[in-house]
């Protein structure tokens, strides 16, 4: 083999591995992430009213909402039990990515940043403000981005 060959070879696996450096990020799967939410919001006949009848109610959601959060910081605190006591609906999201929030949590960008805030050493969230009215999340699992087959 000519050194010219080699020079040229050495240069081309130089670039490839410049290149794939430079593009690695985008050859790398999302970061997604697992919930399981208690969800205060208002039953449909409460959203057709108007605001001002709905005022109440909405305030109502919101203290049961920051009650829930305040008892999950309690040492053995109970998700599902809690939930219940202050009238929240629990449910559990699918996988998601940040820039892909679940129907479920309202398609709400706060919900997913706040989702993705949490870690093993703090895993609930505080009350998050949708459109819909409020979430509190528990980080189930965290799935790590991984490279594209």
């Amino acid at each position: 083999m000519s050194l010219a060959i080699i020079t040229v070879s050495l240069r081309y696996e130089e670039d490839v591995k410049k290149a794939y450096e430079e593009r690695k990020s985008t050859l790398m799967t999302d970061e997604k992430r697992k919930v399981k939410y208690a969800r205060f919001t208002p039953t449909e006949e409460q959203k057709k009213l108007s605001i001002r009848e709905r005022s109440p109610i909405m305030q109502k959601l919101a203290n049961h909402s920051a009650d829930f959060a305040a008892g999950m910081t309690e040492k053995d605190a109970n998700f599902d039990e809690l939930a219940k006591k202050f009238e929240g609906t629990v449910g559990q999201s699918e996988a998601f990515s940040m820039d892909d929030p679940p129907e479920v949590l309202g398609e709400s960008a706060e919900a997913a940043t706040a989702a993705f805030k949490l870690t093993k050493e703090q895993p609930n969230s505080d009350p998050i403000t949708t459109n819909d009215g409020y979430f509190v999340l528990q980080l189930l699992e965290i799935i790590p981005a991984r490279e594209k087959t």
